[in-house]
């Protein structure tokens, strides 16, 4: 396999960078703007709904199954989240051992000082 060269310098000044990241601010402006110009087409938006009604029908049963095997921690989860916004993680803690295990399973770590999960 042939290697690439690219013409990046190593090292970039400040400058180099400024430029880079107003060129990409300009860029993305203009494809927000494209973005909202084609949106107010008919046909456009006619083309979106039968995209995102062909995409829900195709994945209806795939994302039902995902909801019934996580169902538990779904529901763990959100039911942590309410008590962390009402600052009451720690009675969360106290009351359900369980959630707090199948929480802790997937990963997500919960501690009676935690502000932010």
């Amino acid at each position: 396999m042939a290697s690439v060269s690219t013409n990046i310098p190593s090292q970039m000044t400040d400058e180099d960078i400024k430029k880079m990241v107003d060129f990409y601010k300009k860029q993305k402006e203009r494809d927000r703007k494209r973005y909202e110009k084609r949106r107010q087409n008919p046909e456009f938006m006619e083309r979106n709904r039968q995209r995102a009604r062909a995409h829900y029908q195709a994945n209806k049963e795939a994302k039902k199954l995902k909801y019934e095997n996580n169902r538990d921690f779904i529901g763990s989860r959100a039911h942590f989240y309410y008590y962390r916004n009402n600052n009451r993680v720690d009675e969360f803690i106290e009351k359900f051992p369980k959630k707090v295990s199948i929480l802790e399973n997937y990963g997500l770590i919960i501690s009676s000082s935690s502000s932010s999960v």
